[in-house]
């Protein structure tokens, strides 16, 4: 399922199908709602592959900056455990991070604001969030993108539920704040400060699913008061 932005210069717009201050997308992608646990997901690393002359993954992997070879994943609304999500190969056999919006909010998602705890679908490019700098403080930024995808068929999202009461739900491949995805973590896993104790899968509410990109170095917010990256990148 992907995520339409608008040009942030222009201050906002009008998108099809009544989807305010974002352009429409080319289309969703299907999954299968329900309750069910989350299928695996991540990036499995297969060896060292960067030495002194450079990346040596055969055609069908890639090197990641610490020379890992993983087999790039492409966009997809999830992953098998084998792939690395959101990237392809890039000329050199290095792997190239891709932008990839079939990963995203549902539209209920309380973003954290200045003035509030506010739903993605109600946030314009322009308007202020909470976002983490270079150096780790939180700090106000204005959205300078924001996206919108209408869905087709079903999606199931991934619900987490962490052990401080937390719970955030976001399509299984968007990313967290520690630069993991949602269908790679498990109970036990670590998460903005504290773990997970129960994942599954739910299907979305609502008939579209949301992104935004705050100004500043790390593209970091909070959702659902948990912190996590953003699937778009500054034009």
């Amino acid at each position: 399922m992907t995520c339409p932005e608008i040009d942030p210069e222009q201050g906002g717009g009008t998108v099809t199908g009544g989807l305010p201050n974002a352009e429409t997308g080319s289309g969703g992608a299907e999954g299968n709602g329900g309750g069910s646990e989350t299928g695996a997901g991540g990036a499995g690393g297969e060896g060292q592959g960067t030495g002194a002359g450079g990346c040596t993954a055969d055609a069908s992997h890639c090197c990641l900056p610490d020379g890992t070879i993983v087999r790039p994943g492409g966009c997809q609304p999830s992953y098998p455990p084998n792939v690395q999500a959101a990237t392809r190969r890039g000329p050199d056999g290095s792997c190239v991070r891709i932008e990839c919006f079939l990963r995203c909010l549902p539209p209920t998602a309380l973003i954290t604001t200045p003035v509030g705890e506010v739903a993605v679908s109600e946030l314009h490019t322009g308007d202020l969030v909470w976002t983490v700098d270079g150096s780790g403080a939180r700090v106000a930024a204005p959205i300078v993108r924001m996206r919108v995808e209408p869905v087709i068929g079903s999606h199931a999202v991934v619900e987490l539920t962490l052990a401080d009461g937390r719970r955030v739900r976001a399509s299984g491949a968007h990313p967290t704040g520690e630069g993991t995805t949602l269908d790679t973590l498990r109970p036990g896993s670590a998460i903005d400060g504290t773990t997970v104790v129960r994942t599954r899968r739910v299907p979305l509410e609502g008939s579209a699913t949301w992104d935004l990109l705050p100004a500043g170095q790390t593209g970091l917010y909070w959702a659902d008061g948990v912190l996590l990256g953003s699937t778009l990148t500054p034009e």
